[in-house]
């Protein structure tokens, strides 16, 4: 898929998210050679009622974000955050403000 290509999938109903909230969802992707593969992705609900969905993968390692305590934010939910590491991402472009990863971005 090139930068320009869009695909959108209904992965739950709007109402399954609450505002300020994220949800993790496991899909599978079908490889050029016919093989699934694991698909881990999060969706996040901003205050302002927009999704965005993210690969749910630290750029440090691919580590999901919500392992350990299944929490995507950090204790104020002003910035998701790996659990692993403690990088934290700002929410609405997913780039790494702190961390091993900083600079980085989500997918």
């Amino acid at each position: 898929m090139n930068a320009k290509e869009l695909h959108v999938f209904a992965v739950c109903g709007t109402d399954a998210i609450e505002r300020g909230g994220a949800k993790a969802f496991s899909l599978f992707r079908v490889e050029q050679s016919g093989d699934m593969r694991p698909f881990p992705i999060l969706v996040v609900r901003t205050r302002t009622n927009e999704y965005l969905g993210y690969s749910n993968a630290c750029p440090h390692d691919g580590t999901w974000l919500n392992f350990g305590d299944g929490e995507f934010f950090t204790a104020d939910r002003t910035l998701l955050r790996c659990g692993r590491h403690g990088a934290t991402f700002d929410i609405e472009t997913g780039l790494c403000v702190a961390g091993p990863c900083a600079g980085e971005n989500l997918h």
